[in-house]
């Protein structure tokens, strides 16, 4: 039997985005490629692209927006887009339709992470979209040059070579336009020696023997994924604007309020109304003790930091701590890591900075508290399992699966397997929870799959975090790829895992429709950072057949504690 694929629509706000992107371009003509291995500028008649600009804004709704950002330099559009609407969707859109218009077949997709770099490769390389856009725009394919680290990067020896995938993207001509090409690079890539500052041994077009001066001149079309990672005011954007493009196009949920020229925006409320995304239910968790006490920092300097601790009766207390020390018992495993004035920063990643004034609730970290938010997650889980799983009469199954934020990653992950404390608690729980569903069950389908994963708890869980990278350990490969990168198998009826476990890792560019339940137990972090994780699970559920599931309304169940 053949594998199954994700099935892609090219959904109406996907459509109207791109077609804003165009209506820019309304009444330009390029100017003609002078080498073969360049761009066509669109961007040269700016008097037309400003009325163009102003013209899609006010149809869109957008034309009392203040935009904060100028760039005289370089043309930059903004779509705004709610996180699992489908961006990466529009913005290969936008390729091809930039390419079929007026010939643009240079394109430079920047990202922030290895998650998001891993995730558009993905999808711009599966067989379910290659055969989509192929149906879309026929004859016409992109083709991705991948920027490595550069312990990948192969070297000749006695000479110095450009990266490889660099030198591919530059020297295709453009004779073929329907090949589109497109160099994928990440934050740490884009900043690296490497590609801004190496001289090397060849040369490209006869002028370029850097890899700046040779992406320069190709008047590359840069798109952006995650705009609120490349601040205009910092290095990396400082370093793309290097790049010499004649356009950029930022793709975001999470602006930061910070717009060049917003010509699209799709915010949460649309997206819920028009059935694009789940709704979000609140679960908050509580403790009978200790809810009112608060620790906050008051100073920090590289050797000692000072707290003021509020105790539940109202009594105070100052804490002066160094680094190694636990701030309080019942933050078990959690101490101070590092000092330097005005920042604290603690062993599960959290940062405290004096300058906030950041207060901390210890008991929002205690073990009690984690444990009844795990065990309620599963009930929750498989109170939906039963629901999308345990189905008659030809109705297509949907596979639910629960992500879980987690603060210390010893507690999951350990060379010790005997202080994989967490892991230990939720395999228990988890065993406790399907024996019960099992013994309440007549013979079906899902009792067997239930069965199966009692048998087999190990395979029904798996982690992703940043040091799995650089593991050699076969199992965390293997879970690693099976979570980055072939989500078709992960969405699978008979794979038995359904439970992630990240710290932070996954906080963005990873997603996965058939997330239902989010469990959040690492400490809270900043406005965008609780977007961004909310984010993982706000997409339309797929059912088995990899359709989406639009046939009634779906909520993701979102677990928090009460801090």
């Amino acid at each position: 039997m053949s594998k199954r694929h994700l099935v892609y629509e090219s959904l109406k706000h996907q459509t109207e985005a791109v077609e804003s992107i165009l209506k820019v371009f309304k009444n330009i003509t390029p100017t003609k490629r002078k080498n073969d291995f360049e761009n066509p500028l669109l961007t040269i008649e700016k008097d037309i692209i400003d009325k163009n600009i102003k013209e899609v804004k006010e149809a869109n709704g957008l034309n009392n927006l203040l935009e904060n950002k100028k760039d005289e330099d370089v043309l930059v559009l903004d779509i705004h887009m709610e996180t699992g609407t489908g961006k990466t969707y529009t913005y290969t859109k936008t390729m091809f339709e930039l390419n079929e218009k007026f010939g643009v077949n240079k394109f430079i997709l920047v990202v922030p992470t290895t998650p998001i770099k891993a995730g558009a490769i993905n999808f711009l390389t599966s067989e379910a979209s290659v055969q989509h856009f192929k149906t879309e725009y026929t004859g016409k394919k992109i083709n991705c040059h991948i920027v490595e680290s550069k312990k990948d990067i192969k070297k000749t020896k006695g000479r110095k070579n450009f990266p490889q995938a660099v030198k591919e993207f530059l020297t295709k001509d453009s004779f073929s336009r329907d090949e589109i090409q497109v160099l994928i690079i990440n934050l740490h890539m884009i900043n690296s020696k490497t590609i801004q500052n190496d001289i090397y041994d060849t040369t490209l077009f006869n002028i370029a023997d850097t890899c700046i001066d040779g992406i320069s001149q190709v008047k590359p079309v840069i798109l952006i994924d995650e705009p609120h990672k490349f601040k205009s005011d910092n290095k990396t954007w400082k370093n793309i604007i290097n790049f010499k493009p004649q356009l950029i196009i930022r793709y975001g949920a999470t602006f930061d309020n910070e717009f060049y020229n917003l010509i699209y925006s799709l915010d949460s409320i649309k997206a819920f109304n028009q059935d694009l995304v789940k709704g979000i239910s609140v679960n908050i968790q509580e403790l009978d003790f200790g809810k009112n006490e608060k620790i906050t920092l008051k100073s920090a300097t590289s050797k000692e930091a000072i707290f003021s601790y509020i105790k539940e009766d109202g009594s105070k207390k100052e804490l002066i701590l160094g680094k190694g020390d636990e701030i309080h018992p019942s933050m078990i495993g959690i101490s101070i890591e590092r000092l330097s004035k005005g920042k604290v920063l603690l062993s599960n990643g959290q940062e405290l900075l004096e300058k906030d004034a950041p207060s901390i609730n210890p008991f929002s970290f205690s073990e009690t508290l984690q444990e009844k938010m795990i065990k309620d997650s599963l009930y929750k889980h498989f109170e939906l399992e039963e629901k999308y799983m345990n189905v008659t009469g030809g109705t297509p199954r949907i596979k639910p699966m629960s992500l879980f934020f987690i603060d210390k990653i010893g507690a999951y992950r350990n060379d010790n397997p005997e202080e994989e404390s967490l892991r230990i608690y939720f395999e228990k729980t988890l065993k406790e929870i399907l024996d019960e569903k099992i013994k309440a069950l007549e013979e079906c389908p899902w009792k067997d799959y239930l069965i199966y994963s009692r048998e087999n708890l190990k395979d029904c869980h798996g982690g992703y975090f940043s040091k799995d990278n650089n593991s050699s350990d076969d199992e965390i490969e293997k879970e690693l790829n099976l979570i980055l990168h072939d989500k078709e198998t992960l969405l699978n009826i008979d794979t038995p895992m359904r439970f992630i476990f990240s710290k932070w890792t996954l906080k963005e560019g990873w997603d996965n429709p058939n997330i239902f339940v989010i469990c959040k137990l690492r400490g809270s972090g900043s406005e965008t950072s609780k977007l961004q994780e909310v984010g993982r699970g706000l997409r339309i559920p797929v059912n088995e057949f990899y359709n989406r599931a639009t046939n009634e309304e779906h909520y993701l169940h979102y677990f928090v504690d009460f801090t």
